[in-house]
């Protein structure tokens, strides 16, 4: 049926009546377009299922919003100053366990340092979702800290913006305080730390897919670390990632900072201490000026130490003063293990520690062929096999051979033979003791044979033949580095 316009002519009453049948007639059109969509035979079981009992995807979502939006609350919701409105928020937030939605930047410079006290509230995580928005201090001292009398913990920071000033001493998350952090996907500009536990243990702290530009000092320190995941971007500051004592035994305990770039500091990447259950892995660093992964300032071992896939991309001043891509310290008995580094100038800087494990190495390489300084005895090289003029190295084992040629005996003798190596011999070496080629009938005793100095062996050979023999006496060692 066509309905008529509404013309200038028309009654108030005649235009409704006309308008209402536009408005039914819309919907029947709407609701046939519906069916058929819905009947078409193109709805599989997972768009049904996505559906929710819903007739239209498009009505489950708009619920879903819904749902965030009551879930969710902004700060503007409250009354006052900036940092009014989030310390009313947070309070709000936490009493009620809802999220607290940034849609635009909040300025609390000058203004406080914002309270998450949990006392009470149990293990129910509270979210800072940001939508665009974040927070902004220009000013020292932390974002985020807790006034209560314990640790709180559980707080989830989702795509927040944290701004400050380089060298304002802007700290965002005070770890004296808070443990049980999760920060995915935040952008921090400026602030000079982003997580700070000088005086105790970083306990379950996680960023994932961050950004960290500008600042100075240290983006990270702790006394000490348990069970922390570093996952991100830091470029154009200062400094990295550091431990602010080296006495701990350890002082990380199942620490990762994997997969991340850390490039352009005017200071160092890492300054770490001792180790238990650590993993650097897949790290990319160019161009810091202070140097990279340093491991050498703890007078403790590194137990459990894992470096696997990092790349290093000195600077030409840096290669040509050899400056390492790791700066390995003490390492324990039990070892390290090392895989798939890259170095342009020198990959390590090894130091002897007493008793001191072997760093195992599997496919590290130096472009410029300078792979390891310093206590070079320390790196076994697994899987490398090298050929060398007297025998093979097979990576952490070489097996060499070394002869005295043309020794005459005459019939009956018994004299003592010098084999010289090159080796340092230890009593973990396997050596073997022989002669070949003898020129007489081969009637001949090896007696006994001893180490002579650091390098050398004594072989007392006695000649069983009635006439004289030419010997050419050797030694096959095993030596397992």
């Amino acid at each position: 049926m066509a309905i008529d316009n509404i013309n200038e002519l028309d009654k108030l009453n005649t235009g409704r009546i006309k308008l209402n049948q536009a408005i039914d007639k819309a919907n029947t059109v709407q609701g046939q377009l519906d069916t058929i969509i819905i009947d078409s035979g193109t709805s599989d079981a997972e768009t049904i299922q996505a559906r929710g009992g819903e007739p239209l995807l498009y009505n489950r979502l708009d619920k879903v919003d819904t749902q965030l939006a009551d879930n969710a609350i902004s700060p503007d919701q409250f009354i006052g100053t900036d940092f009014s409105k989030l310390q009313q928020a947070i309070n709000y937030a936490i009493a009620n366990n809802k999220s607290i939605r940034f849609s635009r930047m909040y300025d609390i410079t000058g203004l406080g340092i914002l309270n998450i006290d949990k006392t009470g509230i149990g293990r129910k995580t509270t979210y800072f979702l940001g939508v665009g928005g974040g927070i902004i201090k220009n000013d020292s001292g932390y974002i985020f800290t807790s006034l209560a009398t314990g640790l709180v913990g559980d707080i989830v920071s989702d795509k927040m913006k944290y701004e400050s000033v380089s060298n304002g001493s802007t700290v965002v998350w005070n770890g004296n305080k808070i443990i049980r952090l999760t920060s995915i996907a935040d952008c921090y500009i400026n602030v000079d730390g982003v997580f700070e536990a000088n005086s105790t243990y970083a306990q379950s702290v996680s960023f994932f897919k961050f950004t960290i530009t500008g600042g100075q000092g240290w983006a990270f320190e702790w006394k000490k670390s348990y069970d922390v995941t570093i996952e991100g971007l830091i470029e154009h500051r200062q400094h990295g990632i550091r431990n602010t004592s080296f006495t701990g035994n350890p002082d990380n305990d199942n620490l990762r900072i994997v997969n991340s770039v850390i490039e352009g500091l005017t200071g160092k990447a890492m300054e770490l201490g001792s180790s238990f259950a650590v993993l650097i892995q897949g790290n990319y660093m160019e161009l810091n000026a202070g140097g990279y992964i340093g491991l050498s300032q703890s007078a403790n071992f590194h137990n459990g130490l894992t470096i696997i896939g990092n790349s290093f991309q000195p600077s030409q001043t840096q290669i040509d003063t050899n400056i390492p891509g790791i700066d390995l310290g003490k390492i324990g008995s039990n070892g390290a293990f090392s895989s798939g580094n890259s170095a342009i100038g020198v990959l390590y800087n090894l130091t002897e520690g007493g008793n001191a494990g072997r760093l195992s190495s599997i496919g590290d390489i130096s472009y410029n062929g300078n792979k390891v300084i310093g206590s070079t005895s320390l790196l076994s090289d697994l899987g490398k096999i090298t050929t060398l003029s007297n025998g093979n190295s097979y990576g952490s084992i070489s097996k060499k051979k070394y002869i005295a040629t043309g020794v005459i005996f005459i019939a009956g003798e018994s004299k003592d033979v010098t084999i010289n190596t090159d080796l340092t011999l230890t009593t973990s070496d396997i050596i073997s003791i022989g002669s070949s080629l003898p020129t007489g009938n081969w009637d001949f005793t090896i007696q006994n044979w001893r180490k002579s100095g650091t390098s050398d062996i004594i072989v007392r050979i006695r000649n069983d033949s009635t006439g004289a023999q030419t010997l050419t006496p050797f030694a096959i060692i095993l030596q397992i580095k």
